[in-house]
């Protein structure tokens, strides 16, 4: 619209060059009009954006400071009385879920955005009534001739009530094992 507007002024200025007199004065109020409804949009279009501009973030509310659910319990068990909303777009959807356990208790944290970017987040406990520490199984019995290299992960599995199989994850952390001597061996996973 602007550049419009000062096309249209030099076009009334150009043909005001070219003419004297009633019609030069005609041609300044024009001038003038055009001028003050430039500045008039432009200031309207400031208090538009300004109003327009949606800085307040959503609201997030939880029911409780805890929640107990199973470990076989879906993400909507997670979301349980946690409920979004925001003034300007009214109802919004709660995502981005993190767990992190310790024992039979998860630290969930919840995020929520609206339209225009703004963000909300809320915290709670999460205590699983049915957690068990992961438990390991042996694939293949511990026993190795003299010699032989030691490969202990490649011979157990783990399996975790929340991640499921998470063999991947087993580290050594120590052992005292020497191939070339038979014995009895410690071992720390």
């Amino acid at each position: 619209m602007l550049n419009f507007t000062i096309i249209v002024i030099m076009d009334v200025v150009c043909f005001a060059a070219r003419n004297t007199g009633t019609e030069k004065r005609t041609l300044k109020t024009i001038l003038i009009i055009c001028l003050v409804l430039v500045t008039a949009a432009f200031a309207a279009g400031q208090v538009y954006s300004r109003v327009v501009t949606d800085t307040v973030p959503p609201v997030i509310t939880l029911d409780s400071d805890s929640i107990t659910v199973s470990v076989e319990d879906g993400r909507d068990a997670l979301l349980r009385g946690v409920t979004a909303s925001d003034a300007k777009d009214g109802e919004i959807i709660v995502s981005g879920v993190s767990k992190l356990i310790s024992n039979n208790t998860a630290k969930v944290s919840y995020m929520v955005f609206d339209k225009a970017g703004n963000m909300a987040s809320a915290t709670r406990y999460v205590v699983y009534s049915d957690y068990h520490r992961p438990r390991f199984m042996l694939i293949t019995p511990l026993v190795y001739s003299l010699g032989e290299t030691v490969s202990i992960t490649g011979r157990l599995q783990a399996q975790d009530a929340v991640d499921g199989d998470i063999t991947s994850s087993i580290r050594v952390l120590s052992s005292d094992i020497i191939s070339s001597t038979e014995g009895v061996y410690n071992l720390t996973l």
